[in-house]
């Protein structure tokens, strides 16, 4: 390059020179254009600005590189992040459902063992009703016999054996109605309960999904994170090898960039003369 614009300089001074003599001796010899001297000075301008910034594009190139493959790790990252904390709160969700489950399933034994109770308190009470009831009726037979002070104690104690009977009574219709309260509430934690198991499996279902996919993420991170440290080996490398390409080419530089100052000179003084 520095050749090229060396020899260049050199023809361009000597047209220079042999213009401006055939001005001043009125020598009617073709005239470089104003218009066309002024596009050249441009391009050797653009040029000397162009070289001047490829350092810099080089650099930024670079930077620009690293942040790229810096932005991908983060974003890896955060979305590991984000998806353990939802593996978390499917855990933690499933946890308590298998509590709440349980649970039901203790008060559902709990509502069994006291409608067994209560039943056998219904058996218990129908056979006092029962002999409460035959003692009645053989008390009743006996009505007209004795004065009348026994045929009044047998009245009493008919009087006391009927309302025995109606407590009897009192208290299986109370345990019938107890029963049917466990049985209904008996339903509803087995509803309840298929609900829960219907959720379960819905979250374990979800948790089994977010787990695949927060292995992907894991391994994509990995690759990553070994696709960064290629790429941050071979940006250094190659940031030495443009340093050392510059530090040789920096006194090549200089020489060039001085013949484009000259060379834009040598327009500027011609375009002056003219």
């Amino acid at each position: 390059m520095g050749s090229k614009l060396h020899e260049h300089q050199e023809n361009f001074l000597k047209f220079l020179k042999s213009s401006i003599k055939a001005k001043f001796r009125g020598n009617c010899m073709a005239e470089v254009s104003l218009d066309g001297l002024e596009k050249v000075k441009r391009s050797l301008q653009n040029f000397k600005n162009e070289v001047a910034t490829v350092p810099y594009t080089v650099t930024n190139h670079n930077q620009q590189c690293h942040r790229n493959a810096l932005n991908a790790l983060n974003e890896a990252q955060q979305t590991i992040e984000k998806l353990v904390q939802q593996t978390k709160e499917l855990r933690d969700k499933i946890s308590q459902l298998e509590l709440s489950i349980q649970q039901n399933e203790n008060q559902n034994t709990q509502l069994e063992q006291q409608i067994e109770r209560s039943q056998e308190q219904i058996k218990a009470s129908e056979r006092r009703a029962a002999s409460i009831q035959a003692e009645i009726q053989r008390v009743s037979g006996l009505s007209g016999e004795g004065d009348s002070d026994s045929q009044s104690q047998r009245a009493q104690y008919v009087q006391q054996l009927e309302q025995e009977l109606e407590q009897c009574r009192t208290q299986i219709s109370q345990l019938q109605q107890s029963i049917g309260e466990a049985e209904q509430e008996k339903s509803r934690i087995h509803q309840q309960q298929e609900q829960q198991r219907s959720q379960k499996a819905r979250t374990e279902q979800e948790l089994a999904a977010q787990n695949n996919r927060l292995q992907r993420y894991q391994n994509k991170l990995e690759r990553l994170q070994q696709q960064m440290s290629v790429l941050c080996t071979a940006l250094e490398k190659y940031q030495q090898s443009i340093q050392v390409f510059q530090a040789q080419a920096n006194q090549k530089g200089q020489i060039t960039m001085q013949a484009v100052d000259n060379c834009i000179k040598c327009v500027e003084l011609y375009m002056q003369w003219h």
